[in-house]
């Protein structure tokens, strides 16, 4: 909800600040998905199931990251700058109403099972802040590739729209391949 309202958001006239203030908001709802994707993920599927499930996602999540810049290249080249954001809203409206009617709704814990460990705790371990380290730099080489790489291609007027959207799309793609 919050990523299609910040998407709808980006068709008012807005100012710099007010501009970075939404795509602050519209990045805030995008990091919150995957999170509950993979919660669902891990709860509805068997132990067997859960790799094939998580492989299926990364599959979907990719294709569609990488998808996303030349077909809103193309919607932008021929429909403009207003309907690719007002598209992505809808189609963002769109899926939050599917998982409403369709994800099985869960109980919520009455109490935290006595196996769950702290994130005080877990923090103290090596591994997990490499863990984080590594999904906090992937974030940034994602935010730095979908919005400053492309801004700054477009404002230098070197390449159009759609030739900008390619050349996202194939080094997404070449990075999901690898």
């Amino acid at each position: 909800l919050i990523f299609a309202i910040a998407s709808f958001l980006f068709t008012l006239p807005l100012g710099k600040i007010e501009l970075s203030f939404v795509r602050l908001i519209q990045g805030f709802g995008s990091g919150m998905i995957l999170p509950g994707v993979f919660s669902y993920a891990g709860i509805i599927k068997s132990d067997n199931k859960k790799i094939v499930s998580v492989r299926l996602f990364n599959l979907f999540y990719y294709a569609s990251l990488a998808s996303g810049p030349i077909l809103g290249a193309i919607l932008y080249t021929y429909l403009g700058y207003n309907f690719v954001f007002r598209f992505v809203a809808i189609f963002a409206f769109i899926v939050l109403i599917i998982n409403q009617l369709f994800l099985p709704q869960f109980k919520m814990l009455d109490s935290i099972p006595e196996s769950t460990i702290s994130f005080r705790k877990l923090i103290r371990h090596n591994i997990v802040k490499a863990i984080i380290l590594t999904a906090f730099l992937r974030a940034i080489r994602s935010s730095v590739l979908m919005s400053f790489i492309t801004v700054l291609i477009f404002l230098n007027d070197k390449e159009n729209a759609l030739q900008i959207g390619i050349i996202v799309s194939i080094g997404l793609f070449v990075m999901a391949i690898f």
